[in-house]
């Protein structure tokens, strides 16, 4: 059995597939491959565009599965 997990942070979406009786992880990336801009309308504040989120989850995910077929 393996299980599927993701980082959603604000440089990155990391995908990792792990399997879950060794630990050991079967296929893991990123996206993108430089940082996510940032949006700053005042000092303080920082805003990101979810469907970027969602865009690099899509593409680490898809990554993640052909690594492991």
């Amino acid at each position: 059995m393996y299980v599927l997990g993701y980082d959603i942070g604000s440089s990155s979406v990391k995908a990792a597939l792990v399997e879950i009786e060794t630990g050991k992880t079967v296929a893991s990336d990123f996206y993108p491959k430089v940082e996510m801009p940032m949006y700053a309308e005042r000092a303080g504040w920082a805003e990101q565009d979810p469907e970027m989120w969602w865009t690099n989850l899509k593409l680490a995910n898809a990554s993640v599965l052909r690594q492991s077929n």
